[in-house]
C-alpha cells in the first residue's frame, strides 16, 4: 500500500513552488544551473522510466522557453512546469525522498499536474490556430 497526494495537495505544492520559480526564471544563468543540476539528479534517482521521461520533457520545455523557443507556451505555463521541477529537486517535501518506493510520489504527481496544465494549453493553441 503506497502513500499517495492528492489534485487539491499536488496544487497547493505547486503554488508554493511557484514564486521560486518566478525568481529562477529572472535569472537564466541560475535557471541553467539548476536545470543541470536536476538533470544529474534524475540520473540518480530510482524512479518509474514513463515519470523520469516526463521530468526530462520539462527540463526540455523550460530551456527552450528561456532561450526564446517554445514561445507559444504562456509564461505562467512554463513558470508551473519550473514550480513542479524545483519540487522535485526539494529531498525534503511532504513524502521525504528518501521513502523506498513512495518517496519520489507526490513530486511526481506535483509534475503530471503542471504537464497536465501545459498541454491542455498547447492542446487548446493548437485548435485556436488549426480551427479545430
Amino acid at each position: 500500500m503506497g502513500i499517495t497526494i492528492g489534485a487539491k495537495q499536488a496544487k497547493q505544492m505547486l503554488e508554493a513552488a511557484a514564486e521560486p520559480a518566478r525568481v529562477l526564471m529572472r535569472d537564466p544563468e541560475q535557471l541553467k544551473a539548476f536545470l543541470e543540476q536536476l538533470e544529474g539528479y534524475l540520473g540518480e534517482i530510482s524512479a518509474d522510466p514513463d515519470a523520469k521521461e516526463k521530468a526530462a520533457r520539462a527540463v526540455t520545455v523550460v530551456r527552450a522557453w528561456s532561450a526564446g523557443e517554445r514561445r507559444e507556451a504562456s509564461r505562467e505555463s512554463v513558470t508551473q512546469l519550473l514550480a513542479a521541477l524545483i519540487y522535485l529537486e526539494e529531498r525534503k517535501d511532504l513524502i521525504p525522498d528518501m521513502l523506498p518506493s513512495i518517496g519520489l510520489s507526490d513530486d511526481f504527481t506535483v509534475l503530471k499536474i503542471a504537464m497536465d496544465q501545459y498541454e491542455a494549453e498547447r492542446q487548446a493553441d493548437h485548435g485556436a490556430i488549426s480551427g479545430v
